[in-house]
């Protein structure tokens, strides 16, 4: 004991004891007086000043830890004084503390059963009050107990404890207050009974007093509507049941009084054999507590369930808990799920997250008597990896069975939940499927609606399908890797990686196959943000259609619109012999907003409609749409064969009415290869009414092997009249630009920055390009090849410049426009067209004719108007008619105000004379003759208003 001076020597310490010797000292603690003062000194200097709690307890924590050696604790309260020295060696390994189990909190009875767990193999100190002491052996279980010898006052107390080592080395000591009270009379209640706190328990809560612990409830779990037992049945039950998980017995130890909660898993006590509880199976429950002589009557509670995840209530508050399970853990607790018992033919270690829908599936086979019944509409949340490539080998060989999934000819059980996680610390690992005929949906989940996934990572998934010779069956097959389907709700924080899908057909037809990476049809009101995707490998041969590195399809349906935003795909491959290709979606059905997507150092191949981000892009509800601060970086996009058609950078095709805005989008260092309309942006652009592209820019990369309608930017930009856009503005590009170092090159209809402007209806109405620029070169085999357009059949270009160099070898080829040829055989529909306050000023040369600076053929059946424009060209070189402004022509076409300081101009090989004239095809010659600079040329294309109703024009544009 320490020395005690003073008038009622209360005041004592707990800890440390008297000449310890310690590894390192952090606190102090002792008991005085309820509710007084306490000042603690450390070698002599004041600590600090506490006060003791209401039952006498008070602690120090040191501001810092005592260097080695001896030193002097001295505590003070009121009239009394207690000191004692310890000796600190940092060096000495510390001895873990004992654990005190028992007593705790109100005891009955004054003789407790002192219970706790040490050090096994040591010995253990333990005191009570500091005054009556005992040495114990701690058995090889690591156990401890002691009944102390004599009764004790009623009122609070404390035991200590302290492990001796075999060669003395002494843990620091720990404590415990408790409360004696008088003795009261045996009782046992059961408050409550619900699933338990951790996989396969039931939790019981109880209320429970007793002069003597500890007290042994006996347990019988019946199936329910079970006749009700004796207590000899309770307490000695070997009937049916206890094998297969139907019924359970054993018994449990309470050591304690007051509120106790037990988690009773049908192993405690239980026969040799005994199964245990099953999960999702649900029990009469029948206790029998007895403590000595004393017994309580028999207690009961009806239709309890056995708990079918790790804890929790299925609530978005307490979300259901799904972890893996090891194998051992499988094999020691759970042998129903090792590889020789379990449905899947596997040890089932992915059993908990399988619960999701297997919960379900038992409620509705077992009529409603075990199972979950609405197990896919509750909330679950990952605590730790689950590894699922041990799935291959489930189902025989075919690896995972989508949840929810019900067959190909039956609506599948939509997940209509939560799924959380933390990311790449809870990862779904392994995802593995290998068929040889299809399922119409494949992935984690088949169908979701109104579901929220957050905080989820998916990392090498495998799916291999391959249709083999056989009877007819399924033709379609539908892949996301997370949910092959998912109607409205939300996608946030989502990665997948390193992830494989290959699709075919072992009898050479086509299949009806589409792929995304996380889900391949997302339709409704779904807020899709944040997402990733990085290698991912995508194939499918002899057929597929809506394939993309995170969706194959998002669309509206009813009134929801789909938003995704915040998103990154990375070294991706995608092949598809199908169409609707791309990095982001396959295809977009009218979605309400794309923001901030990236796709880079990707390829992407298929028949039609191929692209960076989107394949083809549907932007045609009144409902307004946004697309904005989209970026395709170092991507490879090209079409298999030169028939197909729609390739772009960034997009395929997109097709908007209505007021539908795309902007500050960005294609760098993108290979566009082959097809019909290609382009750098995009493939196609079809526009009816108030839409604007505007700040959207294709920089580095190349533009090649066009079949037809190639651009720079985009290959096609087509008018589609709408009767819902009458009396709206004009359709509107404004503030893009075109950067590339190698040629765009085609086979006709190339330019540098759009191959054809073109509609197939009539109309008044015009598509506005304003203030755009291109600096890519253009080599063309066949006609119509322009510096920004190749066929200008309808629009009005303002404030556009264009200084890539034209090659040809055919005609029809200008430096803005080749030709403006405004019909066709199929379509004998003409429109006006207009170029002011234009600018070209690379070199033109074509080995056909119909030349010129600004437009190569001019038809002006419905009007063409050239003003105000600029030729700076070194060369322009042609066959007659070749001109400074314009080649041949036809019609109604006016020239005004332009000029050019071209004067090398051969025609047919042979230099031209030029006639000097503003409103003829050379132009005029700026004067005084200088070579123009760029700010020059900016002064004379600033001249007149950019605004669209002032623009002239033989019919007034509108």
């Amino acid at each position: 004991m320490a020395e005690l001076t003073g008038c009622n020597c209360q005041l004592n310490f707990i800890f440390p004891t008297r000449n310890a010797v310690l590894n390192q000292l952090k606190i102090t603690a002792g008991y005085t007086a309820a509710c007084t003062p306490v000042q603690l000194y450390l070698d002599g200097k004041n600590i600090g000043l506490s006060a003791s709690d209401c039952c006498g307890y008070w602690e120090f924590s040191l501001p810092e830890l005592p260097p080695d050696g001896r030193h002097t604790l001295q505590v003070v309260s009121g009239c009394e004084t207690c000191c004692l020295t310890v000796e600190i060696d940092s060096g000495t390994s510390p001895v873990p503390i004992p654990d005190i189990l028992y007593p705790s909190g109100q005891i009955s009875g004054n003789a407790p059963l002192i219970q706790g767990t040490a050090l096994p193999g040591s010995m253990v100190r333990v005191c009570v009050d500091g005054s009556v002491c005992q040495l114990l052996s701690v058995g090889e279980d690591g156990s401890f107990h002691w009944q102390y010898p004599q009764p004790l006052l009623e009122g609070n107390h404390v035991v200590t404890a302290v492990t001796i080592t075999p060669n003395g080395l002494e843990s620091g000591l720990t404590y415990q207050f408790f409360e004696t009270q008088a003795s009261i009379a045996f009782s046992v209640t059961l408050k409550r009974a619900q699933e338990g706190s951790r996989f396969r328990t039931i939790g019981l809560e109880l209320l429970v007093s007793s002069p003597s612990y500890p007290i042994t409830l006996y347990y019988l779990m019946l199936p329910p509507g079970s006749d009700t037992p004796t207590a000899e049945n309770i307490m000695d039950y070997t009937g049916p049941g206890l094998l297969d998980g139907t019924a359970a017995a054993g018994s449990a130890l309470v050591n304690t009084g007051g509120d106790v909660t037990l988690l009773i898993s049908g192993l405690e006590g239980a026969p040799s054999g005994a199964l245990g509880l099953k999960d999702g199976y649900r029990y009469d429950i029948y206790l029998l507590a007895q403590a000595g002589q004393e017994q309580s009557p028999v207690l009961s509670a009806f239709y309890i369930r056995a708990m079918p995840f790790d804890g929790g209530r299925g609530t978005e508050q307490d979300p259901y808990q799904i972890r893996q399970l090891s194998v051992e853990e499988i094999r020691r607790k759970y042998p129903d799920l090792t590889v020789g018992s379990s449905s899947y033919g596997i040890d089932d270690t992915a059993h908990l997250l399988r619960n999701i829908d297997d919960m379900q599936t038992l409620y509705q086979e077992s009529g409603g008597k075990y199972g979950v019944r609405n197990s896919m509409a509750l909330d679950y949340m990952l605590t730790s990896p689950i590894d699922l490539s041990d799935y291959v080998a489930a189902n025989g060989g075919t690896g995972w069975l989508a949840l929810g999934f019900r067959g190909n000819e039956v609506s599948p059980a939509y997940f209509t939940g939560l799924l959380s996680g933390s990311g790449d610390e809870t990862p779904i690992r392994g995802l593995t499927v290998i068929r040889s005929s299809l399922h119409l949906y494949e992935g984690l989940f088949a169908y979701s609606r109104n579901a929220v996934f957050r905080s989820l990572s998916l990392q090498n998934a495998r799916i291999q399908i391959n249709r083999s010779p056989g009877p007819e069956g399924q033709a379609e097959t539908q892949v996301g890797l997370l949910s092959a389907r998912m109607l409205a709700g939300t996608l946030a924080d989502i990665s997948v990686t390193d992830a494989s899908v290959t699709i075919g057909s072992g009898i050479h037809d086509s299949v009806e196959a589409g792929a995304g990476g996380l889900v391949w049809e997302a339709e409704g009101e779904l807020d899709a943000h944040d997402l990733y995707a990085d290698n991912i490998r995508i194939t499918i041969t002899h057929g597929g259609y809506r394939t993309g590195g995170l969706f194959g399809r998002v669309r509206r349906t009813g009134n929801g619109s789909p938003s995704v935003s915040h998103a990154l795909v990375r070294r991706c491959i995608i092949h598809s012999e199908g169409s609707q290709t791309a990095g982001i979606a396959g295809q977009a059905y009218l979605p309400k907003l794309l923001r901030d997507l990236r796709v880079e150092a990707s390829e992407f191949t298929g028949r039609s409609f191929v692209a960076g981000i989107v394949g083809q892009y549907l932007a045609y509800h009144p409902v307004s749409s946004l697309a904005e601060d989209l970026y395709s970086t170092d991507n490879t996009i090209s079409v298999i064969e030169e028939e197909n058609y729609y390739c772009g950078g960034l997009f395929g095709q997109y097709n908007m009415e209505h007021a539908h805005t795309i902007r500050n989008c960005t294609a760098t260092n993108c290979r566009v290869i082959g097809g019909y309309h290609i382009g750098g942006f995009a493939g196609g652009i079809e526009l009816s009414g108030p839409q604007i592209v505007e700040n959207c820019h294709v920089s580095g990369g190349t533009v090649k092997d066009a079949y037809g309608e190639a651009g720079g930017f985009t290959g096609e930009i087509q008018y589609y009249k709408s009767e819902e856009s009458s009396g709206l503005p004009n359709p509107l590009i404004t503030e893009c630009t075109v950067q590339m170092a190698a040629p765009v090159a085609g086979r006709e209809s190339t330019g540098g920055f759009a191959g054809i402007i073109n509609t197939d209806f009539v109309t008044d109405r015009q598509i506005v390009i304003s203030h755009c620029t291109t600096q890519a070169a253009v080599e063309s085999a066949g006609e119509y090849s322009g510096g920004f357009i190749g066929r200008l059949n309808i629009g009005v270009l303002t404030q556009c410049t264009a200084s890539g160099d034209v090659r040809s070898q055919a005609g029809s080829a200008g430096g803005i426009f080749g030709s403006s040829a405004g019909r066709s055989t199929d379509n004998p529909v003409y429109h006006e067209v207009l170029a002011d306050h234009c600018a070209y000023s690379g070199s033109i040369q074509a080995e056909g004719s119909d030349v010129g600076g600004i437009g190569g053929y001019c038809d002006g059946t419905a009007g063409v108007t050239i003003h105000n424009c600029l030729v700076t060209s070194p060369l322009i070189s042609g066959s007659s008619p070749t001109g400074r402004i314009i080649g041949g022509q036809s019609g109604d076409v006016i020239l005004n105000d332009n000029y050019s300081t071209t004067t090398n101009i051969l025609q047919g090989g042979i230099p031209k004379a030029i006639i000097e004239n503003p409103s003829g095809p050379d132009g005029g010659t700026p004067s005084p003759a200088r070579t123009l600079t760029a700010r020059d040329i900016a002064m004379i294309l600033d001249e007149n208003s950019k605004e669209n109703n002032s623009l002239p024009g033989k019919k007034g544009l509108k």
